[in-house]
C-alpha cells in the first residue's frame, strides 16, 4: 500500500459541504471589515483548493446539490441509466447556481505584491508584508498584517479594479447577465 505524501491533496479527503462551509466562515471573518459583503469580497477570500458556489438570482455563497435534491428520487441509487437520463435533471446552470473562480485563476498574490511594491514606503511594514507573501498560506498572514498597520480598508479600494475585472471574466465565461 502507498503511503500519500503529509501535505498531498487528495481528491478522496474533499468535503464540498465541508468546503463551503468554512468559505462561509472566511466571509463572515471578514464581514466586519465591510460594510456589506458582495461579489468582490467573496472572491477576494478565496483560497487553494477551496471551490465556493453562488447563486445569482439571490446573490448569495449556496450549496448546489440543496437546489438539486428535489429532482432526485429516494430510489436514485436503483435507477437503470436510462431512467436516471429521463430524471431531467437540471444542471447547476439552469439553477443559477455557478462555480466562483478558482483560486489559482485569481492571483491573489500578484494583486498583493503590487500593492506592496506601488504604495508601502515604510521599511518596517514592506517588510511585514512581503515576508507574509513568502508563506504557502498567506492570505491570512497578509490580511492580518495589513489590519495591524490599518491598512486593511486602503488595500480593499485598491484591489477592487482587479477584482471587479476578475468578475467580468467570470461572467462573460459562464454567459450570466449583467443584471
Amino acid at each position: 500500500m502507498m503511503k500519500r505524501k503529509k501535505n498531498f491533496f487528495d481528491y478522496r479527503d474533499f468535503d464540498l459541504n465541508d468546503n463551503n462551509f468554512m468559505s462561509k466562515i472566511n466571509v463572515n471573518s471578514v464581514k466586519d471589515e465591510y460594510e456589506e459583503i458582495n461579489l468582490i469580497d467573496i472572491i477576494r477570500i478565496i483560497k487553494d483548493r477551496m471551490v465556493i458556489y453562488y447563486k445569482t438570482d439571490i446573490n448569495s455563497i449556496v450549496k448546489p446539490f440543496d437546489y438539486i435534491k428535489k429532482y432526485i428520487p429516494d430510489n436514485y441509487d436503483e435507477l437503470s441509466d436510462e431512467e436516471i437520463k429521463e430524471l431531467n435533471i437540471p444542471d447547476y446552470k439552469d439553477l443559477n447556481i455557478y462555480m466562483l473562480p478558482y483560486y489559482d485563476d485569481l492571483n491573489h498574490k500578484d494583486i498583493m505584491t503590487l500593492y506592496v511594491k506601488r504604495n508601502i514606503y515604510d521599511k518596517e511594514i514592506r517588510q511585514a508584508l512581503f515576508y507574509a507573501l513568502r508563506n504557502y498560506d498567506y492570505m491570512d498572514k497578509f490580511y492580518d498584517n495589513l489590519r495591524r498597520y490599518g491598512l486593511f480598508k486602503d488595500y480593499l479600494e485598491y484591489s477592487n479594479y482587479y477584482y471587479e475585472q476578475k468578475i467580468k471574466d467570470w461572467k462573460i465565461k459562464n454567459n450570466i447577465d449583467k443584471n
